[in-house]
């Protein structure tokens, strides 16, 4: 569906594999170097095989207008899933 998105968490210190995009288990550190996750928080905005739809926003943003960003990266993301879809059928 086009209209939900899913958040997950990932610990880049975490000590149990993790299952990635492709399937496989791996080390979190080699999920996040996948991503050059080199600064946390960093937020990934990606379709269920991983791809980005929008560029990651990095690092803590003090800011009042913190919440407007990542929702306008959630509608550009759900817009360019939508977009890949139509193109599709």
């Amino acid at each position: 569906e086009l209209d939900r998105v899913a958040v997950r968490e990932l610990m880049l210190d975490r000590t149990e594999p993790v299952r990635d995009f492709d399937g496989e288990l791996k080390s979190a550190a080699q999920v996040g170097a996948r991503y050059e996750a080199d600064v946390t928080p960093m937020l990934l905005f990606q379709d269920g095989e991983g791809r980005l739809l929008h560029s990651p926003m990095r690092g803590y943003r003090q800011s009042d207008f913190a919440s407007f960003y990542v929702e306008r990266a959630v509608k550009r993301s759900i817009a360019r899933l939508a977009e890949r879809a139509s193109k599709n059928n």
